[in-house]
């Protein structure tokens, strides 16, 4: 009898643990998804509002736009030469 109890109190604690896993996933994918939404609006933004939005550093904006899936670097290297002239 006890070793039944014990059977199904360890089924419980299984699946109260790939509950938690689950629910875990669920929580990092809709960050994921926030964060992708965030890099599109900024993706879809001009130049000028995104230098409104960071300090006027070239380096920032560099960054940014190299954490963002797409890389635009050259035409960035240009716009940043043209700006520090």
């Amino acid at each position: 009898n006890i070793e039944k109890k014990r059977k199904k109190q360890a089924m419980q604690l299984e699946a109260i643990e790939e509950d938690d896993i689950d629910k875990v996933s669920k929580i990092k994918a809709m960050r994921f998804k926030e964060s992708m939404k965030f890099s599109r609006r900024i993706l879809v933004m001009p130049i000028s509002a995104i230098t409104k939005l960071l300090p006027k550093c070239c380096n920032n904006l560099e960054a940014l736009v190299q954490s963002i899936v797409f890389q635009i670097d050259q035409p960035l290297q240009d716009w940043c030469q043209q700006w520090n002239q």
